[in-house]
């Protein structure tokens, strides 16, 4: 017997990276079932801003992508080799969504951007923040940044169960 192997992509590019030696992102390229419209997922790993992922984001559906350090901690970013959330922010500038995760445990869990309601920016960048066990669902993906406050409520009753 013969198995075979679906998939909705059409195309997975992996995307060199500036973290550690054979550091890589990926690119999913599919189209949408009912509709056949073009999608493409962005996943940066562990990495600093590069040239090779913004040319990856650029005008994806989805940017996953890594903001370990709040910005203002930049030299650690750097040192570290990795992104700042408004590093990570800017490569997902003209991504549909962006949402930031791989966020260090020695900060606050929470990364703050401009904005409580999931507009990142003055372009009205949207953007959300990843947490165990989340699940996107392209039908939904404009309603994501909407429910950033609540994801913060969770987040702050978590950090106050811990005091």
């Amino acid at each position: 017997s013969s198995s075979s192997f679906s998939s909705p992509f059409e195309k997975l590019v992996s995307i060199p990276v500036t973290h550690c030696a054979h550091a890589f992102g990926i690119k999913l390229e599919g189209m949408t079932n009912k509709s056949n419209l073009p999608y493409s997922i962005v996943y940066s790993g562990d990495t600093r801003p590069c040239e090779n992922m913004r040319t990856a984001a650029k005008e994806c559906t989805l940017l996953i992508h890594e903001a370990t350090f709040e910005d203002g901690l930049e030299h650690e970013a750097l040192a570290k080799k990795h992104s700042t959330t408004a590093e990570a922010l800017e490569i997902g500038s003209s991504a549909y969504l962006n949402i930031l995760t791989h966020f260090s445990q020695r900060y606050p869990k929470v990364p703050s951007f401009n904005g409580d309601d999931g507009i990142a920016s003055a372009r009205g960048q949207n953007a959300m923040i990843a947490f165990d066990l989340m699940r996107v669902d392209f039908k939904n993906l404009r309603h994501i940044p909407s429910l950033l406050p609540n994801v913060r409520e969770l987040f702050d009753e978590e950090d106050d169960e811990e005091d």
